[in-house]
């Protein structure tokens, strides 16, 4: 599977040995520009009993703030985009390497509140964060109230900083000049 391509859904009835540690990673070959990633960042995508597993590894130390809880995304941040084919709006689920988590709905590009889709209302969610010297990961878990099904549209995109430089990253190609994940 190479990036641009259609999400991957591990499916625990689909897998003998269901161990999420060790299904296979999917890895940015490229940026929002198409320049590759400065530091090597992988993600998994994984359902299990009703929740879905994002795991995700950034192989450099994280640039963040530990006490910040709202603005995520001026640090290095992963970033999970929920659509439906059949219905209008979008959610967003930022995570941060401090196990931090803010989530938002939008009726339309970054048009907040009253009018997101009701589907991205979710029973629970949890953040693991683990932050290592030379790299960060996450472990998230998300149990969406309705189930998940082909009509859900996701994208995985990030945002990771090093040496000064900010980087884009997005699993989808979206068209647009400036990196702009709500499109």
């Amino acid at each position: 599977m190479k990036q641009g391509d259609n999400l991957v859904i591990h499916c625990k009835d689909k897998w003998q040995n269901f161990e999420l540690e060790r299904l296979p990673r999917l890895r940015f070959e490229r940026d929002w520009v198409g320049k590759a990633p400065l530091p090597t960042t992988e993600f998994v995508l994984a359902a299990e009993d009703g929740l879905l597993h994002f795991l995700f590894w950034c192989h450099q130390k994280p640039f963040y703030d530990p006490a910040e809880r709202d603005n995520l995304w001026h640090y290095d941040v992963a970033e999970l985009f929920f659509s439906h084919n059949e219905i209008a709006g979008y959610g967003e689920i930022n995570l941060a390497p401090s196990g931090a988590l803010w989530w938002q709905t939008f009726s339309h590009v970054r048009s907040k509140g009253v009018g997101g889709p009701s589907w991205f209302i979710f029973e629970k969610a949890q953040n693991r964060a683990q932050v290592y010297s030379d790299q960060w990961s996450l472990h998230f878990e998300l149990a969406l109230r309705e189930p998940i099904t082909e009509e859900l549209c996701l994208n995985v995109t990030a945002i990771v900083h090093h040496q000064g430089e900010r980087q884009y990253l997005t699993w989808l190609n979206l068209a647009a000049l400036e990196p702009d994940f709500h499109r």
